[in-house]
């Protein structure tokens, strides 16, 4: 079987992927591993858990963020391929592929200091939801000039319509 890798950098990007879902996979068995007896509920649990939902939200806004404007946009342009700027997809992959195992890991935190599911559960398919979004696409990794052929059309095009 043959993986749709494009170049050495886009393999190398699916390698740390890997390396961040292996992570994400097995924060989200670590609560099967041990059973926990007491559900005591405390008021600052529920603070907790709504201050690190919080927390969650805008981390993940961030990671949109991030992807957007130093990936998304450049790539759009046509000013950027990550198969001659690897550094800068690197460095954005791995805030982002962080900050989605950070999601992940405040679940099994919750469950520990709370012993209830929901917060797990809720944490981890979010955070690993984050990991999928953010892996590494087969298109940028592509040459551009296809890219840059469909911006010289659409440019023509426009300067036809004036």
């Amino acid at each position: 079987m043959k993986l749709p890798v494009v170049s050495t950098a886009h393999a190398v990007a699916w390698l740390l992927w890997a390396i961040f879902a292996f992570n994400a996979v097995v924060y989200l068995m670590a609560p099967f591993a041990e059973e926990r007896t007491s559900t005591e509920s405390y008021d600052w649990i529920n603070i907790l858990i709504f201050a690190l939902m919080i927390a969650a939200f805008i981390e993940a806004a961030i990671t949109f963020i991030i992807r957007y404007l130093f990936i998304t946009k450049p790539y759009r342009k046509g000013t950027y391929s990550p198969n001659k700027k690897f550094a800068r997809y690197f460095i954005v992959g791995f805030i982002n592929w962080f900050i989605s195992n950070s999601i992940t890991l405040y679940g099994i935190i919750l469950y520990y200091l709370s012993g209830f599911y929901w917060p797990y559960f809720l944490f981890g398919i979010c955070g690993f939801g984050l990991l999928v979004y953010h892996s590494p696409r087969l298109g940028p990794f592509k040459e551009n000039e296809k890219h840059t052929e469909r911006n010289d059309t659409i440019d023509s095009s426009w300067s036809k319509v004036e």
